[in-house]
């Protein structure tokens, strides 16, 4: 997915805006029932943004269950906020696995 049209994240990177790709993840369970929590974006891409969580978490359920997401950014200093949707599918194991192991064990062992 390619963001046309809106200020890229490096411009909110060189405002210094906090947490520029912090996003609110929506989702939705099995049975339809709505959730949505703050996650990081890890990679930007023209085919896709990631992100990563654990695949038995509640999110990760909940795209197993319905693999669509809607995500907002909002960087308050530039007065921009930022949408998108779509199809969401799992990375493979291996490339999961390369990110998992570039996190402070603190991380790891708190995932």
């Amino acid at each position: 997915m390619i963001l046309r049209g809106v200020a890229p994240p490096s411009t909110a990177i060189a405002a210094a805006v906090p947490e520029p790709l912090a996003v609110a993840l929506a989702t939705a369970a099995a049975d339809g029932t709505p959730s949505v929590r703050m996650v990081l974006i890890r990679g930007i891409f023209a085919d896709g943004i990631d992100i990563y969580t654990h695949r038995t978490s509640r999110k990760g359920r909940d795209l197993a269950a319905r693999p669509v997401a809607a995500m907002s950014l909002w960087w308050a200093p530039l007065e921009r906020q930022v949408r998108f949707s779509g199809p969401m599918h799992p990375l493979d194991v291996a490339t999961s696995a390369a990110y998992f192991a570039t996190r402070p064990r603190a991380s790891q062992l708190g995932a």
